[in-house]
């Protein structure tokens, strides 16, 4: 699994939207991992629509979407089977439900708390994009300790991993982080604000050391925020 990480990395390290499809040639049997830098293989070869060379990606009519890959997934978002209308409602509901306290306890300045669980935060006012690059966070984006509550206990897991997320946003992509922390094994109120602050500020030293504009989601509790739910992923879609 590490492996695959550190080929995703240093794949998109590289330029990003270089080559176009092949409609019509054999699928590459590296498929969304290939990286291969000689032209002529991606001309007679086709790749995934998604795949992070390709330029102004579209999928193939009837082709189906791939399941596996490396930890990065770049979607489109749109508004769903009911139209914005029920898109509008959604958001208004969700906004009913949004706090600055988790579990009594007051989140630092700038998060939020939806749904009673999952932490927010926005860094350098991200725009809204239809097309996301989503990750997670802990050994996927940085090396985290496992002990403790030291808020900078955190270093990047690649030394280019930075420069990968500069490259995905000038590409127009919106960088989502998508985590989970677990506080219901805390009960006192001090433990609870010790994990709240170091886990968002791992999060937060992270997104400023990337200098790129990024939403972060972090899920609190054992609910449907929590991955591999899809909470998260409904609130970034609202």
């Amino acid at each position: 699994r590490r492996a695959n990480r550190v080929d995703m990395f240093q794949g998109l390290a590289g330029s990003l939207s270089t080559f176009v499809r092949a409609p019509g040639q054999p699928l590459c049997v590296h498929g969304i991992r290939c990286y291969r830098e000689n032209r002529d293989h991606w001309q007679q070869y086709d790749h995934p629509a998604h795949h992070p060379r390709l330029a102004a990606p579209t999928a193939l009519a009837g082709e189906p979407s791939s399941s596996s890959g490396p930890p990065v997934d770049v979607i489109e978002l749109s508004d769903g089977e009911d139209g914005p209308q029920a898109s509008t409602a959604l958001r208004s509901k969700r906004e009913r439900d949004v706090c600055t306290t988790l579990r009594g306890v007051e989140v630092p300045p700038g998060w939020s708390v939806v749904g009673g669980s999952l932490l927010v935060w926005s860094h350098l006012s991200p725009a809204p994009s239809t097309r996301i690059a989503a990750f997670d966070f802990d050994d996927t984006l940085a090396k985290t300790a496992l002990g403790g509550f030291d808020p900078n206990a955190w270093t990047n897991l690649f030394p280019h991993v930075p420069a990968v997320l500069r490259r995905l946003h000038a590409d127009g992509r919106k960088i989502v982080v998508i985590t989970n922390e677990s506080t219901d094994r805390f009960k006192k109120s001090e433990a609870i604000e010790k994990a709240i602050l170091k886990k968002t500020g791992r999060l937060m030293g992270f997104a400023k050391a990337a200098g790129v504009p990024m939403l972060v989601l972090c899920a609190t509790a054992k609910d449907s925020f929590r991955k591999p739910a899809t909470g998260a992923w409904d609130h970034l879609a609202e």
